[in-house]
């Protein structure tokens, strides 16, 4: 067994209150460490009873889930719906502008329709039952090719699950869809007309496309 390295005249010292000893070149430390205990705090924080203001106040609006969007851009400081106010009593009100604002900080970003379950079974059953191609399901639904291809994967992978009897999440999928702004199906105007769902004149451009080199 090796020797100690603490010499025997310092085990006095170090039970007691000292904090190092030496004995030639060796030095033995005892650390000491100090425990501060904070006080308990008395009441609530002003944060918290803000926060406590704002879930009875302009918040109650959202304590129960309301069927389509209901972001917060759509409620004033006092809680009361801005749509409301220029709406006639008893009629239903369409949301639109700062309804799809879901950061009031954040103008500039407001929340983009989705494809509804219907707009995609009809993509999926042009394409996959009646033979159209994906340019003409995009000029008719008002769609761009590249979402009208990823649609008709993911429909071709949840009826492949169906079929082999996976479950679907479709509670979940329902209860997202109820919260985003959604495009319905067939979504036509007054005269009959197709409103699309997004621009399909962008046309895509290639990264390198994008790269400059300059001579001096």
């Amino acid at each position: 067994m090796p020797p100690s390295l603490v010499p025997k005249n310092c085990s006095s010292i170090l039970s007691s209150s000292q904090s190092s000893c030496r004995t030639g070149s060796i030095r033995v430390a005892q650390p000491l460490r100090s425990f501060s205990v904070s006080t308990k705090n008395q009441g609530n924080s002003l944060l918290r009873r803000k926060l406590y203001s704002w879930l009875h106040g302009p918040g109650a609006a959202f304590k129960e889930p309301a069927e389509g969007v209901n972001y917060l851009g759509a409620y004033d400081a006092k809680g009361n719906l801005k749509r409301a106010a220029s709406a006639t009593p008893g009629e239903p009100t369409a949301p639109s502008g700062s309804d799809f604002k879901p950061f009031p900080k954040n103008d500039n970003f407001i929340s983009q329709p989705v494809t509804s379950e219907a707009l995609r079974e009809a993509v999926w059953e042009r394409i996959m039952k009646n033979g159209l191609s994906v340019k003409e399901v995009s000029k008719e639904l008002g769609i761009e090719m590249s979402r009208v291809g990823a649609i008709v994967r993911l429909k071709e992978v949840e009826k492949a699950w169906q079929r082999q009897g996976k479950p679907l999440a479709k509670p979940y999928s329902k209860a997202i869809m109820n919260m985003l702004p959604q495009t319905p199906y067939p979504n036509t105007n007054w005269s009959g007309a197709v409103q699309p769902h997004e621009s399909i004149n962008d046309l895509p451009v290639h990264a390198a496309t994008q790269q400059q080199i300059f001579y001096p």
